[in-house]
């Protein structure tokens, strides 16, 4: 009797512990299996996106410090043919009746022959030759970003519990990043070849980043010339479009071969503070009663100066393109495009009235532009 009961135990407790074991087998991810070989193994092992996502729990003896996707690197790039200055309708202008292109006074009256009628204060008006006119305008941005970077998945989310830091600083002339670069080679195996040939062996990564971004848009404008009365006359308009605020970015890096590339989207919603400023200097070499020179006309200075608030959007999108020449470095370029405002244009705010000057109340508009860096990237 004793017998039959203690075999009885034994044939109902089987059934339920091999089910549970068949339970455990089916529900084990074979991540997971990799996972527990890499940790019991003392060689160094290549952490890729899925590896990340088992360490958030299991704590992997080789994980990099700012987790997979990312490699400490220092950029230094240079503005290719000072297309960031964004050099706009600049030229020097002999003899004004031959080109209206160079007449930015034809508001004020424009007869051919480039005699131009101007108010000279409020009771007179001079017939005013130029015999030379130059006016040129210049435009472009800054920025400086400070982020934080996270690996990311559609199906998974956030991979990298910690952020990697970025510092971004782009400038007219010379470009710099240092920090935390997204990487493609610490992204894990290659993915599933969806095409033959050279993409066959393409790694990519998914990253997010947010932080806080500053931009300074410059948009200044030179007018200068010499006239059969005036004589010198030069006038300078400068506008700075500040803005802060937060900004938000998604991006995706792809590795083929000895090629990187990595294309990102940027929005920045922010307070913007523009600043408006003009100085003026007319008939510097006037001297007033000498000959052939009116007696109510005198050498004159001025200045003007007024400020906006403005919310200020700001939408961005860059494309890096890298080619690795040794482990550590490679050779970049760097495209942006970008699209901001209000913008207030440096040209259509200035106010053709002597002997002073001044800057007219013209509504803003948004601007595009865009700028090309190249540039070498030294990895750690």
């Amino acid at each position: 009797m004793k017998r039959f009961i203690a075999i009885s135990i034994l044939l109902a407790v089987a059934p339920g512990a091999r089910g549970q074991e068949e339970d455990t087998l089916v529900l084990a991810s074979p991540w997971d299996l990799e996972a527990d070989e890499t940790l019991l193994s003392d060689e160094p092992q290549t952490r890729g996106w899925r590896d990340s996502l088992v360490s958030l729990f299991k704590g992997p003896r080789h994980a990099p410090a700012a987790g997979p996707g990312f490699r400490r690197g220092f950029r230094l790039w240079g503005a290719a043919a000072d297309v960031s200055d964004g050099l706009e309708d600049s030229g020097a202008f002999d003899g004004v009746d031959n080109t209206s292109a160079g007449v930015p006074l034809a508001s004020e009256g424009y007869r051919p022959g480039g005699v131009l009628f101007i108010d000279y204060g409020d009771l007179h008006t001079f017939d005013i030759r130029f015999t030379t006119l130059t006016q040129e305008q210049r435009q472009g941005l800054r920025s400086l970003e400070l982020v934080g970077q996270h690996v990311w998945s559609r199906k998974s989310g956030l991979l990298t519990p910690a952020p990697a830091l970025r510092l971004n600083a782009h400038g007219l002339g010379l470009a710099a990043e240092i920090g935390q670069i997204p990487s493609a080679e610490t992204a894990g195996p290659a993915d599933p070849p969806r095409a033959g040939g050279w993409f066959a062996g393409a790694k990519s990564v998914n990253y997010v980043a947010y932080g806080l971004r500053m931009n300074q848009g410059i948009d200044a404008y030179l007018l200068e010339g010499e006239s059969n009365v005036l004589g010198y006359m030069g006038s300078n308009t400068r506008v700075d479009h500040w803005s802060i605020g937060p900004q938000a970015s998604v991006g995706r890096v792809t590795a083929i071969d000895h090629w990187t590339f990595d294309l990102s989207g940027h929005l920045m919603l922010a307070y913007s503070r523009v600043e408006i400023e003009q100085t003026n200097r007319l008939g510097s070499d006037l001297a007033p009663g000498a000959l052939n020179r009116p007696l109510l006309l005198q050498p004159t200075m001025s200045r003007h100066e007024r400020s906006h608030d403005h919310f200020s959007p700001h939408a961005e999108v860059r494309l890096t393109s890298s080619y690795a020449i040794q482990r550590d470095w490679t050779v970049d370029a760097m495209a942006r495009g970008y699209i901001t405002g209000p913008w207030y244009e440096s040209s259509e705010h200035v106010r053709y009235q002597l002997p002073d000057m001044g800057t007219s109340n013209t509504d803003p508009d948004e601007r595009a532009g865009w700028d090309l860096y190249l540039g070498v990237t030294y990895f750690r």
